[in-house]
């Protein structure tokens, strides 16, 4: 199984310990320099969007794109989306276009655009809902995005009534209409899962020819289907963990991580051999999202920041898996979901309703 990380009552007492000790450490190096306070129920998901600005969605059936220019972060596009229920993913495709899924078991196309980046300036910014599928019975916990090399393209959708599918998209202007138009029709339905389906993702290896589509599930499971191959289902590896949406994670050309849910661990697994390599304690309470840092000039090295219900973040070097938390008590809440921003920005979500951006220096993570 490779490396192994536990430890004993004792050495876990040691481990908390040093880990207080790195918090108070850290906090001058790793801080909070904005609070964003836009959404009026928890944010489930931050993306990072093309144009280097920062986007979320909420259980207040919103969403929000806001400036990143000199890390003001104030709104620049305000959408009252017309989905019944809460928001949980949002994805950004070519043209601008964003998609939003949703509990309603909806998944909305809006096209975005942009005029104005200056501070507060909403006058000049628009969107307009391009099209529907009602795509589950009810929640559609993620969406994946495959480019073709032509104006089809493949949307892969994941919900709570156990099914993954595959949507065929063509997204085209129509010129008389001014607007864009996405037709779509559903290619294929996967049901192998026995529970609901909480996270994919598309891991590749253009050297052995291998791409495949990997899901995590509450059935315990997670399942590889190959995409060169009309999906099909390829293997199956049981008892590994209950995945949350923003714990199946790209790691490099031949491994991924997937965490989260019920159980406090995560795993490196590797794709090629269907083999754990690595399994890696994640705290005392549930992990809800991982993101892996990678070496830049701020990092010497690779590392993972992860964070859930204990409400602090925890972060592990890529391989010696030294475990330290960097801030505890960063929310009020659960967080929900990190991503990065620049070198050396990163932006947390909650169920407080309130996105943190964080800024560090070089000692952070050394």
């Amino acid at each position: 199984m490779g490396n192994f990380y536990s430890s004993s009552l004792n050495q876990k007492k040691i481990d908390d310990n040093k880990s207080d000790k790195d918090t108070i450490n850290k906090k001058e190096t790793f801080k909070c320099i904005r609070v964003i306070r836009s959404h009026k129920k928890w944010c489930n998901c931050i993306i990072k969007l093309k144009s280097g600005n920062l986007c979320s969605c909420s259980g207040d059936k919103t969403i929000n794109i806001y400036s990143n220019k000199e890390n003001n972060f104030n709104i620049i596009l305000h959408i009252s989306t017309s989905h019944t229920d809460f928001i949980l993913y949002i994805l950004e495709l070519p043209n601008f276009i964003l998609a939003s899924s949703s509990s309603d078991g909806t998944i909305k196309f809006w096209k975005i655009i942009i005029n104005n980046y200056m501070n507060n300036d909403l006058l000049n910014n628009s969107y307009y809902l391009i099209e529907t599928i009602f795509a589950h019975e009810t929640d559609v916990w993620k969406i994946l995005f495959i480019s073709n090399n032509n104006n089809n393209s493949e949307l892969i959708s994941c919900g709570s009534d156990s099914l993954i599918k595959i949507w065929d998209l063509n997204i085209y202007y129509n010129t008389k209409e001014n607007k864009y138009i996405i037709n779509y029709i559903l290619k294929k339905v996967l049901s192998e899962h026995k529970y609901w389906v909480s996270s994919i993702i598309n891991v590749f290896n253009k050297n052995r020819n291998i791409n495949y589509l990997v899901s995590g599930s509450g059935d315990n499971t997670i399942k590889f289907y190959n995409i060169y191959n009309k999906y099909n289902l390829v293997h199956s590896m049981d008892k590994v963990i209950c995945c949350q949406q923003g714990t199946l994670i790209n790691y490099t050309n031949k491994k991924f991580i997937i965490g989260g849910g019920r159980g406090i661990f995560f795993y490196v697994i590797n794709f090629i051999y269907f083999q754990v390599e690595s399994k890696i304690l994640g705290g005392n309470e549930e992990i809800n999202t991982i993101l892996l840092l990678k070496k830049n000039k701020y990092r010497k090295k690779n590392g993972f920041l992860f964070g859930g219900k204990e409400r602090c973040f925890h972060y592990l070097d890529e391989y010696e898996y030294n475990h330290r938390i960097i801030i505890d008590n960063a929310h009020e809440k659960y967080i929900y979901c990190f991503i990065e921003l620049s070198d050396n920005l990163i932006a947390s979500s909650s169920y407080d309703n309130v996105i943190k951006i964080w800024q560090y220096d070089e000692s952070t993570f050394n």
